[in-house]
């Protein structure tokens, strides 16, 4: 079982972690603060600062590069009839 799980993850290109490189790389792109950063991202400031010397938890790259993209939070709303903003 551990072994589809890897593979799925090489297929799909899933990694478990940002590096802090590219965490980094991420707050200088979006150009906000390390308070910011962390409002937006809903955690401490004490996390942005272990993120910027350890990287984030795959969790916190997907809400990165949603904030990057500016994509709104899931809702079952986006996906009626008539929606424009549905798929």
């Amino acid at each position: 079982m551990g072994s589809d799980r890897g593979s799925s993850k090489r297929r799909y290109g899933l990694v478990d972690r940002m590096t802090a490189d590219d965490f980094c790389y991420w707050l200088s792109q979006m150009d906000i603060s390390d308070r910011d950063a962390a409002y937006l991202l809903r955690i401490s400031r004490n996390s942005v600062a272990k993120y910027k010397v350890s990287g984030a938890p795959r969790l916190v790259a997907l809400a990165c590069m949603a904030l990057h993209l500016e994509i709104e939070p899931f809702s079952k709303r986006n996906f009626l009839p008539g929606n424009p903003a549905a798929l």
